[in-house]
């Protein structure tokens, strides 16, 4: 299980609810929209890496909220990330060519 990350507590005040985070040191009140949402600051956001897109696992604890975060899927290319390690490039691509030029290539891990 996965440490928590922020806690909260919900306090009533007549007819709306206030949440008050607490991560590390840093308190901030927040109020609950009216479709049941609430914003984390921005500060809370940076610290912990919350980004748009990310998942937050919520439960309850001892009568607190508990919300863990999980990073969701990137959409950074990770295209030519490997090109300073591509020495050169055949120009047959087809399958056959492919192995025998993997073949014929000489193995770095190796001797000559």
């Amino acid at each position: 299980m996965l440490p928590a990350l922020v806690t909260v507590d919900a306090f009533a005040h007549g007819n709306h609810t206030e949440y008050r985070y607490s991560y590390w040191g840093l308190d901030v009140v927040s109020r609950v929209g009216e479709r049941g949402q609430i914003t984390l600051e921005k500060a809370i956001r940076e610290e912990l890496g919350v980004f748009p897109g990310d998942g937050a696992v919520q439960r309850i604890e001892d009568g607190r909220v508990v919300i863990e975060f999980v990073p969701g899927r990137h959409n950074r290319s990770l295209a030519g990330s490997l090109k300073d390690r591509v020495r050169k490039q055949p120009a047959d691509e087809s399958w056959p060519a492919l192995r025998r030029a993997a073949w014929e290539a000489p193995d770095p891990d190796r001797s000559a």
